[in-house]
Parts: structure tokens; sequence; C-alpha cells
């Protein structure tokens, strides 16, 4: 038993550390306090550590802390740099920590030049020079061409300027006007300056030039483009006339008037922007441009001549200005693309052949203020089914609904008192008519080869009806002529075969043709109240 003690007293002592840790501070023994050493992540630069203790006390570590090893970098971050005119492109990944690697490299690009134009300064010759400038940002290059030479010219008035007359020895086939020649500031191409220079496929115009002349560009045949600068306040008439090449052109805003057949026969045209300095558009401005689609006309346009647009084939949409005020002769004539119209309130009358053989369009619009519709407007519309005449009209010129053949009712305000010769000539489809109670003539073939026509009603205001004006209303098998009728020429129903005449005279009036009735149609007369 003897030996025994010191072991067990040995062993209480053990457990009395295992179960309450202690420390000699100096001298004194304590008991520690732990404390907790933050776990350190690792990065993609530095190892990391796990989480330790250690006595807040004594300082002794309790728990060692681990090495944990670095991450690998993280390259999900990648940005794009595009490419200039002098440095390549290429792709940048990039790390948190601000290291980055680079791949994708992508050629430089070559300068993306604008429009030419003409330029000169201080150092630059009188003559000036071609320049265009790259658009790519940040890039400041530009290239340069030397002015064309070799035109003839004519010194103005003022001894000072001059006016380029003619092509002269120049053979470039793209034209860089100079600024001056011989020291003579050009200021004016004149009248048929470069008309028929085939060879020419573009010009461009400097500052210095005020006036293009009448002509001037006629039958250049191979020219494509053309850069009218803002200097320029008038070009003359058929400047550019029978350009087949011309493709499009961007007028200045300096000018207020396209003169006279100035883009006629452009057939290539397809589109023009016209400024807002304009308010008028001469007569066949753009006549058989057949390729011009669409075309913007601003609101300042206050009047657009005669046969302006007549042979744009392609041309599908057209919005009149709201102050343009008439409609005038063959405007859109021969527009056969054309679908929409679109007629502002302020126009009073729609022209002669106005929109001739437009073929596709299906209706139309015309506004209160509309009073006169002339002289073949709407002839051989074919595709035109239906058309509200406004309480405004007042008379409907000769041939005016001509072949509209797919016209299917109509109905002319009581507003209208006169219709013209063979106004609604066959209309093959139309069913129905209601006339006006202010007309007072039903004029020769007026209704003529309206071959589907069932019912019309002849109002008590007629006076007269003319020659042929029912001839082969095939399908007319009744019609009442008032007693008001005091004049009926010959053959009025020839080829009515189904149809009967009731008369609301007693007996054939004198003044009416003795063939009146030369189909030898049934007559019932005296049928009033029938």
């Amino acid at each position: 038993m003897k030996k025994r003690f010191p072991v067990l007293v040995i062993i209480l002592v053990l457990l009395c550390v295992g179960t309450l840790v202690s420390c000699v501070s100096g001298e004194k023994p304590h008991t520690h306090i732990e404390k907790i050493i933050p776990a350190i992540s690792p990065t993609c630069t530095q190892a990391g550590l796990t989480e330790g203790k250690q006595c807040a006390d004594c300082k002794e570590i309790l728990i060692d802390q681990e090495v944990v090893p670095m991450i690998d970098h993280d390259y999900s971050i990648a940005t794009v740099i595009n490419p200039t005119c002098s440095e390549q492109g290429y792709t940048k990944h990039a790390c948190t920590c601000g290291t980055y690697y680079v791949d994708n490299y992508t050629d430089v690009l070559n300068h993306y030049y604008g429009s030419w134009y003409m330029y000169r300064d201080e150092i630059i010759p009188a003559e000036g020079e071609g320049r265009r400038d790259c658009q790519r940002d940040g890039c400041d290059n530009y290239d340069t061409h030397i002015a064309s030479s070799g035109f003839d010219y004519s010194v103005n008035s003022d001894k000072t300027t001059c006016s380029l007359t003619g092509i002269g020895t120049c053979s470039d086939t793209e034209l860089f006007l100079p600024f001056s020649i011989d020291g003579y500031e050009v200021t004016a191409i004149a009248d048929s300056a470069l008309d028929n220079c085939e060879f020419i496929t573009s010009v461009l115009i400097p500052k210095s030039v005020t006036s293009i002349g009448y002509r001037a560009f006629e039958a250049c045949k191979s020219l494509t483009s053309i850069e009218i600068p803002n200097s320029v306040t008038s070009i003359g008439s058929s400047a550019f006339f029978a350009c087949d090449s011309l493709v499009s052109v961007k007028l200045p805003d300096s000018i207020n008037t396209i003169g006279f057949a100035m883009f006629s026969r452009c057939k290539s045209l397809t589109s023009i922007e016209i400024p807002d300095s304009v308010t008028s558009i001469g007569g066949s401005a753009f006549a058989n441009c057949t390729s011009l689609v669409s075309i913007d006309i601003p609101d300042t346009v206050t009047k657009i001549g005669g046969s302006a647009f007549e042979y744009c084939t392609s041309l599908t949409t057209v919005v009149i200005p709201k102050l343009v005020a008439s409609i005038a002769t063959s405007t859109f004539s021969h527009c056969d693309s054309l679908t929409t119209v679109v007629i502002p309130e302020n126009v009073t009358s729609i022209g002669n052949e106005a929109f001739e053989s437009c073929r596709l369009l299906t209706s139309i619009d015309i506004p209160d203020s509309v009073t006169s519709i002339g002289r073949y407007a709407f002839y051989c519309c074919t595709s035109l089914e239906s058309i509200d005449m406004p309480k405004s009209l007042k008379s409907i010129g000769d041939n005016a609904f001509y072949f509209c053949s797919s016209l299917k009712n109509i109905e002319i305000p009581n507003s209208v008192t006169s219709i013209g010769e063979y106004s609604f000539h066959e209309c093959e489809s139309l069913i129905s008519v209601k006339l006006s109670n202010s007309l007072t003539s039903i004029p020769r073939g007026a209704f003529s080869y309206c071959e589907s026509l069932k019912s019309i009603e002849i109002p008590n205001s007629v006076t007269s009806i003319g020659y042929l004006a029912f001839s082969r209303c095939e399908s007319l098998t009744s019609v009442v002529i008032p007693e008001s009728v005091t004049s009926m020429d010959r053959s009025v129903f020839v080829s009515c075969s189904n149809l009967t005449i009731y008369c609301e005279a007693e007996s054939k009036p004198d003044g009416w043709n003795g063939e009146w009735n030369s189909e030898n149609c049934p007559v019932v007369w005296n049928c009033t109240g029938n």
C-alpha cells in the first residue's frame, strides 16, 4: 500500500491538469483565458491561415494555425478592347488582384473616311483640295486629293470672281472643282457648263460657289453622286436632267426652290433629302424618276408644280404638305405603285390628270376644302374602289373617273353643279349612283359602258341628257326621266338591252332628238308617281 500512494497522488495531479488548465505567470499560477486567433482567407497572392487559439493573458499558443495554400487567379473579368486605326484590338482578362493577361488580338483597322469636301486654308493653295476625314473615334487622320484643273471659265463683272463654263481639258472622272482658277474665285457653275460629260462619276463643289446654272450637269449619264455645299443658294432648271446613274442627292438648306425638271429622268434616283428651306417644287422636278420609292416633302413647301412626280413608277406613298393649296396638272400621273395619298385640308382643287393611271390606288379621302376635280384626274385608276366626295365639291371634270373599273358606288353631293363628259365612262363595276340635286345636265357619255350599273335616280334639276350618256349600261333595267328634262341627245341608251324607260312627260318633248331611244327600249309615258 505504501508503494501505491505516490502513484495515486501523481494520477490525481494529472487529472487536475486535464480538467483545470493552469499556467505560471511570473511566479503566480493562473487559469488560461482562451482567445481566438482569426482565420485568414487565402488569396491569389498570399497563403491563408486556419483559426487558432491563444491565452489572452499570457499569450501562450493553445491551438496552432495551419497554413492554407494560395488560390488560383480568377480571370473571369474579360474586357474587349476594340481595334483602332493605329492599335490592335484584344481581350483583357483581369484578376481582382490586379494581374491580367491578354489574348484574341485583332488587326489594326483601316481608316473609315466620310464624304469628300473641298477644303483650303492659309497653307493650302488657292485652288483648295479635296479632303475626307476618318470617322472613327479618336482618329484625326484625313485623306486629300488635289483639285481638278483645265476647266474653261469666264471672268465675272466684278473682275475678281469667275464662272466655270466648260470641262475644257479636264479628263478627271471624279471632279474636285477648285475654289479658284488663275486667281479668280469660282462663284458659279454656268448654264450647260458640264452637260453631256458622260465620263464624270462624281462632283465635289467648293463653298465658294453660290449658283448652279440651267442644265449645268444635264445628261452626265455616269454621275452617281454630287456634294452641294450650303453656299449654293440657287440651282437652275434641268440642272441634273437625265443623269441616269444618280442614286441619291442631299440638297443644301440654303435653297428655297427646286426648279423645273431639275431631276427629271434621273432613273436611278432612289432617295432625295429635301431641306426645310424649300418652299416650292417646280414642274416636272422629279418626272420619270422611275426608281424613287419614297419622298419626304417638308411642310414648308407651299407649291408643287405640274407633272412634278409624273411617271415615278416606284413611288408608293405621298403625303402632300399642309400648306399646298392645289394639286397641279399631272402631278402624280402614272405613279403605277402609288397606294397611299394624304391630301391636306388646305387643298381646294385637284388638277387635270393629277392621279391619272395610278393603278394601285384603292381609295382616297378628299378633304372638305376641295371644290373641283379636274379632267382625267383619276383616269384609269383601275384599283380605285371607293372615293368620298366632300360637300364642298362643285364640279367634276371631263373623264375624271374614266375607266375606274373597280369603283362600285358613287354618291355625288348636292353641292356639285356640273359633271364632265365621260366622267364615269367604263366604270365596269359601278352598281349604283346617287346624283346631285343641283345638276342641270348629264353630259355626253357620262355613265357609258357602266356595265354593272343597276340603278340611277335622275333628279328633277336635270334639264338635258347628252349623247351616249348611259350607253351600254347592260344591267340597267329601269330609269325614270323627270319632266324637267327638256333636251335629250341621240343614242342616250344605246345597247341598254334590258332597259325600260319611264318618262314623266306625256309624250316626247320637242327638244328631244328623234333618235334619243335608238335602241328602241320599251318606254312608258306619263309615269308620274310610278
